[in-house]
């Protein structure tokens, strides 16, 4: 969902024009910067700050000072954490609370399927794409 979808949720709920219901929601949207919003059962968005530190410069390795910043965070609410429980028991969300299978799965350890050494045919080794094959 994105803000004209709720800007057109506003106007076919409550019958405003599409312009001053565009407003209404840019206010809210401005009321709610920089501070900690807390909607009762969906959860909390709040601002932290982040601390300053060193990086490196993935190319040529060279030390990088990483400035102080700001992240948001969200913690779920008791409603959204429920309902996704709910979601998940009752399969309608996702694999219904069971987790999927490999499509290749893994050979036991100390068991070569294709050859001596099974990491090199192994389908879900994904460094043996890479490797050449033994003749």
């Amino acid at each position: 969902m994105i803000k004209l979808d709720i800007i057109n949720h506003v106007v076919n709920q409550t019958g405003l024009a599409k312009t001053k219901a565009e407003k209404v929601v840019e206010t809210v949207f401005e009321s709610i910067k920089d501070e900690r919003v807390e909607f009762r059962a969906f959860g909390i968005f709040e601002v932290r700050p982040r601390k300053t530190g060193i990086g490196r410069n993935p190319r040529n390795g060279i030390e990088v000072p990483i400035p102080p910043g700001k992240s948001i965070r969200f913690r779920p609410g008791k409603g959204l954490r429920d309902l996704k429980i709910k979601n998940v028991s009752s399969g309608v969300s996702g694999t219904g609370g069971q987790l999927k299978a490999r499509s290749h799965p893994r050979p036991p350890s100390g068991l070569a399927l294709f050859s001596r050494d099974s990491r090199v045919n192994d389908p879900c080794n994904r460094s043996s794409h890479n490797r050449r094959q033994p003749k």
